[in-house]
C-alpha cells in the first residue's frame, strides 16, 4: 500500500481503503484553536467597528431627515391652508365682477347672496363705491343695507385696496371668540369700488383637522400678533389662546427660520418637534409639531435593533467561526459527499474544494466530469423542450382554428363571434396584449372586435390610407410587420402617431383580410416592447385573417340569398294575394304594406290614393297607428307623400327633422304627433301617372340602404299593377252585369 503524506492529511490508495483524514490530535487541536481565534477575533473587531460607525451616523442622518419630513409637512400644511384663503378669494372676485344693467344694486345683492350660499366662512360684505360710500352690505348676523351712504373711507380695508391684488386685513376677534380675516377687493381701476368681506376663520379647523401629523402631532396657524388662528381643538380657537410665548413661535418673530425643525415646548410643557412655514399674504405662521417622543421613537427602537442585531451577529459569528474552523480540516468529507451526489445523479452541484493541493484538483476533475454529463443531460432536455413546445403551439393552433371553424359553422348568420373569436385566439397565441379587428367603411376602417388586456385601449375608426398601419396593410393588399415603429412613425406613420404614443406601441402587425380584388380589412396587434412577431406566429395570424375573410363572404352570401329567398316569398305572397282577391285591392294593399314593413325594419308602412286633389290613406301596418284609417290629406308638395306622388319620383330622407320648416311645413304637425325622422315615399305608377304612394317611417335617423328602397319600388309596380286590374275587374264586371241585366229585360218584353 503505496501513500503520499500531505500537511494534516494522509491519501491512501483507493483500492485499499476509503479516503479518511488522518492527523495527530495535538497538531490539529492546535490548528483548530488558531483558526478558530483568529476568525472570531477579526469578525469581532470589524463587527463592533461598522456596527459603532454605523449607528453615529444612522443618528444623525435620521435626525437631520426626520427635520426635513417635519418641514416639508408644514410646508404642505401651509400651502393646503393657503389654497383654501385663495379659494375663497376667488369666489369673493367672481362676486366682485362688473354688472351691467340698471338695477346694479339689486343684481349685486343677488350675487352677494348667491356667495353668502356657496361660501360659509362669509359673514358680511358689502360694496363701497369709488368715493369710499357704502352702497351694498348683505350680511349673515344683521339687517342688509342698500345705498345706506355710510363712510367707510377711512377704513384700511378701504384705503390699503389695490386693483388687482386682494388686501388682507390682520386676524381679530369678535366678541373675543371667534377669529375673523377682512379681505377687500377694488374693480375697475385704483378709484373703483371696492367690495369688503369678513370672514369666519373657525372654519380652517375643517382643514387643519384633516392635515394628519403622527399619531398625536397637529398642525396649527398663529397670526402676526401670535394668536392661535386654527387649531384642531376649536375650543383652544374660541378662547382666543396666545401662543406668542412659546419659544418656538418666538423664533420665528422675525419672519424666518435658523432651522427647518427644533424641539421646543407646547402649551402643556411636552416637548415637541416643531416646524414652521410662513404665508405672507397674510403674515401667518403654519406650525406642524409632533411629541419627541413619537418622532424619535422609531429612531431609538432602530438603535437598540441594532444593537441587539450587533450581539446576535457576535453569536453567529462565534458559531461561524467555529464551524469554519472544523471544516477547514474535513476537504476529504466534501469529496465523499460530492461522490455520492454523482453516483445519486445529482449534477447540477459543484464540489468546493479549496486546500491548493490535489484534493483540489481531485475536485475539479469531478466537476469537470459533472459538466460534461450535466451538458448531455441539459442538451437532451432542450431538445425534448423545443419539441413538447413545438407540438404544444401546433396543437394550440390547430384548436384555435377548429374552434374559429365550429363558431363559423354555428353562427352562418352573423359574424361578430367569428371575428371576436378570431381576435382573441390571435392575441393569446402570438403574446400580443391587445389585437383589434378592422374593416373598410367608406374611407376609414371601423372596429369590430377587439381584445385587450386592459382598459387604455379604446376603439376607435382609423383613416384609410398608408399613413396608419391598418391602413396600408389593406391598401398594399400586403402583410405589415413592423419590428419598432418608434423611429419611423414620423416619417412613415403619422397618422398612427397618437396611438403609438397613447398606447406604448413598439412593435406592430397589421394582416389584411384578402377578398378577390381587394380586402374587406385588417387585422391589427402589437406589443409594448421591440419585441418581433416569428414567422410561425405571423403565419397563422394570416391563417386567422383568411378564415375571417370567408368566414365575412359566408355571411354575406348567406344574408343576400336569405334577403333574395324572403324577397321572393314576399313577392309570391302578394301575387297570391292578388289572384285570391280580385276584385278588392284592400287586401292586396295590405299585404304590401305588411311586407314592406317586414323587410325594411321600419316602424309604420302606409299606402296612399290619389283622388283628385284630396290624397286618402288605404291601409297601413306599424307600431305608431299613423294615422286614422279614414283620414284624407289634400294632395299638396308639402307632405312628402304628396310629393312623390305629384314628381313622380320616390322622395327619401334620412332625416326629415332638419326639412320640416323649408320643405315639408304641413308635415310638422305629424312629425310632432308620431316623432317620425327617416322617410321614404315611392310613387304607384301607371302609365305616366301617380296614382299614389307607399311610405315607410323610421322613428331613428337611419336610411333606407338602396336594396330595401328597390324592393320597395318593386312593390309599389305591384301595386299599382293590382290596383288597374282591380278597377278593370270591377269595369268588366259591371259591363256583364249590365249586359245581363238588359237581356234579361229583352227577354220579359219579347
Amino acid at each position: 500500500m503505496t501513500t503520499q503524506q500531505l500537511p494534516g492529511i494522509t491519501m491512501r490508495d483507493v483500492s485499499a481503503t476509503p479516503i479518511v483524514a488522518d492527523a495527530p490530535s495535538s497538531h490539529r487541536g492546535r490548528l483548530f484553536r488558531k483558526y478558530l481565534l483568529l476568525i472570531l477575533s477579526l469578525v469581532t473587531i470589524a463587527l463592533l467597528a461598522s456596527g459603532a460607525i454605523g449607528i453615529y451616523f444612522s443618528y444623525q442622518e435620521n435626525r437631520a431627515a426626520l427635520g426635513s419630513v417635519q418641514h416639508e409637512k408644514a410646508l404642505a400644511a401651509a400651502s393646503r391652508i393657503e389654497q383654501y384663503i385663495i379659494g375663497i378669494e376667488q369666489q369673493l372676485k367672481y362676486a366682485a365682477l362688473p354688472q351691467l344693467g340698471a338695477g346694479e344694486v339689486e343684481l349685486r345683492r343677488i350675487e352677494f347672496l348667491k356667495l353668502l350660499r356657496q361660501v360659509p366662512e362669509i359673514t358680511d360684505i358689502a360694496q363701497v363705491n369709488g368715493a369710499g360710500r357704502e352702497q351694498v352690505l348683505v350680511s349673515r348676523l344683521g339687517m342688509d343695507n342698500f345705498n345706506s351712504g355710510k363712510d367707510r373711507s377711512q377704513e384700511p380695508a378701504f384705503q390699503g385696496a389695490r386693483r388687482g391684488q386682494a388686501w388682507f386685513g390682520p386676524v381679530y376677534f369678535r366678541k373675543e371668540t371667534e377669529p375673523y380675516l377682512t379681505i377687500a377687493l377694488r374693480s375697475n381701476s385704483d378709484d373703483g369700488p371696492v367690495t369688503i368681506a369678513d370672514v369666519n376663520l373657525k372654519f380652517i379647523w375643517d382643514v387643519v383637522s384633516r392635515i394628519k401629523i403622527g399619531e398625536k402631532g397637529k398642525a396649527y396657524v398663529v397670526d402676526a400678533n401670535g394668536y392661535l388662528v386654527a387649531d384642531p381643538d376649536i375650543g383652544l380657537v374660541l378662547r382666543k389662546t396666545y401662543l406668542g410665548a412659546l419659544p418656538h413661535v418666538v423664533a420665528t418673530e422675525k419672519g424666518k427660520a435658523e432651522e427647518e425643525a427644533i424641539v421646543s415646548t407646547d402649551l402643556s410643557g411636552t416637548q415637541v418637534l416643531t416646524s414652521v412655514a410662513f404665508i405672507e399674504p397674510l403674515r401667518w405662521r403654519v406650525f406642524v409639531e409632533q411629541p419627541v417622543a413619537e418622532v424619535y421613537g422609531k429612531l431609538n427602537a432602530s438603535i437598540l435593533r441594532t444593537g441587539l442585531l450587533l450581539l446576535a451577529g457576535l453569536v453567529l459569528s462565534a458559531l461561524g467561526a467555529l464551524a469554519l474552523a472544523r471544516g477547514m480540516v474535513r476537504p476529504i468529507r466534501t469529496l465523499d459527499e460530492g461522490a455520492r451526489r454523482i453516483g445519486a445523479g445529482d449534477l447540477e452541484r459543484q464540489i468546493e474544494v479549496r486546500t491548493g493541493d490535489e484534493l483540489e484538483g481531485l475536485a475539479d476533475q469531478f466537476n469537470r466530469m459533472t459538466s460534461k454529463l450535466r451538458e448531455s443531460y441539459a442538451g437532451l432536455e432542450r431538445k425534448v423542450d423545443e419539441r413538447t413546445h413545438e407540438l404544444q403551439n401546433s396543437l394550440d393552433q390547430q384548436t384555435a382554428i377548429s374552434e374559429i371553424l365550429r363558431i363559423i359553422s354555428g353562427s352562418p348568420t352573423d359574424v361578430q363571434p367569428v371575428l371576436q373569436a378570431v381576435t382573441e385566439r390571435a392575441a393569446h397565441l402570438c403574446d400580443a396584449p391587445y389585437a383589434r379587428m378592422l374593416l373598410v367603411d367608406g374611407d376609414k376602417l371601423r372596429p369590430v372586435a377587439e381584445y385587450s388586456v386592459d382598459a387604455s385601449a379604446a376603439s376607435a375608426s382609423v383613416p384609410l390610407d398608408r399613413t396608419s398601419v391598418s391602413g396600408r396593410a389593406v391598401i398594399d393588399r400586403k402583410t405589415v410587420h413592423i419590428p419598432d415603429i418608434a423611429p419611423i412613425v414620423d416619417s412613415e406613420f403619422s397618422g398612427a402617431k397618437v396611438n403609438v404614443e397613447r398606447l406604448g406601441i413598439r412593435t406592430a402587425l397589421a394582416v389584411p383580410l384578402m377578398r378577390e380584388g381587394g380586402a374587406y380589412g385588417t387585422l391589427f396587434l402589437f406589443r409594448r416592447e421591440a419585441r418581433v412577431f416569428s414567422q410561425d406566429q405571423v403565419a397563422l395570424v394570416e391563417t386567422f385573417a383568411r378564415q375571417a375573410a370567408i368566414a365575412i363572404s359566408n355571411v354575406s352570401l348567406f344574408n343576400e340569398t336569405r334577403e333574395a329567398l324572403e324577397q321572393q316569398t314576399a313577392i309570391s305572397e302578394i301575387l297570391r294575394v292578388i289572384s285570391g282577391s280580385p276584385g278588392d285591392v284592400r287586401p292586396m294593399l295590405h299585404a304590401v304594406a305588411e311586407r314592406a314593413l317586414a323587410l325594411c325594419d321600419a316602424q309604420e308602412s302606409g299606402i296612399f290614393l290619389a283622388e283628385g286633389e284630396r290624397l286618402r290613406f288605404a291601409v297601413g301596418v306599424g307600431s305608431m297607428s299613423i294615422p286614422d284609417k279614414n283620414a284624407s290629406f289634400p294632395l299638396t308638395r308639402t307632405l312628402v307623400v304628396g310629393r312623390s306622388i305629384i314628381d313622380r319620383r320616390t322622395i327619401h330622407h334620412a332625416d326629415i327633422l332638419p326639412l320640416i320648416e323649408s320643405e315639408y311645413p304641413d308635415a310638422r304637425e305629424p312629425q310632432q304627433r308620431y316623432g317620425f325622422r327617416a322617410l321614404l315615399a315611392v310613387p304607384l305608377m301607371r302609365e305616366d301617372r301617380a296614382i299614389g304612394s307607399i311610405a315607410l317611417w323610421r322613428v331613428q335617423p337611419q336610411p333606407f340602404t338602396d336594396k330595401q328602397v328597390a324592393l320597395v319600388k318593386t312593390f309599389a309596380d305591384q301595386a299599382a299593377l293590382a290596383i288597374e286590374n282591380v278597377r278593370l275587374f270591377n269595369e268588366t264586371k259591371e259591363a256583364l252585369e249590365q249586359q245581363q241585366a238588359i237581356s234579361e229585360i229583352l227577354r220579359v218584353t219579347s
